[in-house]
């Protein structure tokens, strides 16, 4: 009898843990807005009915015939997409989901983000038609955090594609355009011709960047976005100025690693080395050198150059920054007043 209740209460023990476990599964998943498998598909497809009428599909006419993407910005007809889309487009369409097409202009570009915008005739559009999409605070995004974008990959209207977010603040080479790109979302998600310029989306259906890159030709499950603090930085300045001014210190670092340390007898690799410095800038005025390690910037930690790149970018034209640079072993503040950065210098990548 014993033997029994002990067996009956290790059974009663073991049901009581596995119900505990799959309910604490349960409220985990909940915590992400479903119970994954079945109710993620669940999910996913009214968002798409919800959204798929705010992204467009983009033909430019320049030399050759380009397909890309693009999102509905808000009610006056403005549309957001890739500056690699439409730049130097004699003609531009644009072609909604329900297969009508409209002519559209452009309205500006900043070619170092690759953003662009263009506008649609307001007069021959119905503002019902046009369905804003709402953009997020894209310094909320989490490695790991479920995604989903809707484009054309390929010409084919409408696809949307789901996966994660890899890692944050990438930076990345554009087009063979001299200054790198900081701050880019890396993700899993493919992105085909035709993708370029379209949403990149969180599971509330709000937009959290701009699909722009692929690592390669081929699929590497490594590609980008542009984060969605940034659109909402410059777009603002393309609609009313046609143009954004991007910020400029004139120095050109480079990383360091063990070898380059040992060679100038550095205690470590933390830092970025000066190893260029544009004549007329403001930094070849401050008093900088060739060789000074760069530290801080306004005690922002600079570990490698990508840590410049990123901090420039939160400034602006004739702002000053301090820059705490390594030199003899001494550490000195230099002042820098960042100017605008030069127009594209193209570069041949091999």
């Amino acid at each position: 009898m014993i033997k029994k209740l002990i067996l009956f209460f290790f059974i009663i023990s073991i049901n009581v843990s596995f119900v505990i476990v799959i309910n604490q599964n349960i409220i985990k998943n909940k915590l992400f807005g479903f119970t994954f498998a079945k109710d993620f598909a669940n999910l996913l497809s009214p968002l798409y009915k919800k959204l798929e009428p705010s992204v467009v599909q983009i033909i430019a006419n320049s030399d050759e015939i380009n397909i890309g993407s693009g999102f509905i910005y808000n009610n006056d007809g403005y549309i957001i997409t890739n500056n690699h889309v439409v730049n130097g487009s004699k003609d531009l369409f644009v072609t909604f989901m329900d297969g009508k097409s409209y002519i559209a202009k452009i309205i500006g570009q900043d070619p170092y983000s690759d953003l662009a915008v263009i506008k649609l005739d307001n007069s021959a559009i119905s503002k019902e038609v046009l369905k804003p999409l709402t953009l997020a605070n894209s310094s909320n995004i989490e490695v790991g955090q479920q995604i989903f974008t809707i484009g054309n990959p390929l010409g084919l209207s409408g696809s949307m594609t789901q996966g994660i977010v890899s890692q944050l603040d990438r930076p990345i080479i554009q087009s063979g355009i001299a200054f790198p790109l900081p701050g880019f979302i890396q993700i899993d998600i493919t992105i085909n011709n035709g993708n370029s310029g379209g949403p990149l989306f969180d599971l509330d259906g709000q937009v959290i960047g701009i699909t722009t890159a692929s690592a390669t030709d081929e699929f590497t499950g490594i590609n980008f976005a542009l984060p969605s603090n940034t659109i909402q930085k410059i777009v603002p300045h393309l609609i009313l100025e046609g143009g954004y001014k991007h910020p400029y210190t004139g120095i050109i670092a480079t990383d360091i690693d063990p070898f380059l340390a040992q060679d100038k007898g550095l205690n470590d690799t933390t830092g970025a080395l000066v190893s260029y410095i544009t004549p007329g800038t403001s930094a070849s005025y401050s008093g900088i050198r060739i060789n000074d390690v760069i530290k801080e910037i306004d005690s922002f930690n600079i570990r490698k150059v990508e840590d410049i790149l990123t901090y420039i970018d939160t400034k602006s034209v004739g702002d000053i920054v301090t820059v705490k640079v390594l030199r003899d072993n001494i550490l000195r503040n230099i002042n820098i007043t960042l100017e605008e950065r030069p127009p594209p210098v193209q570069i041949e990548l091999v």
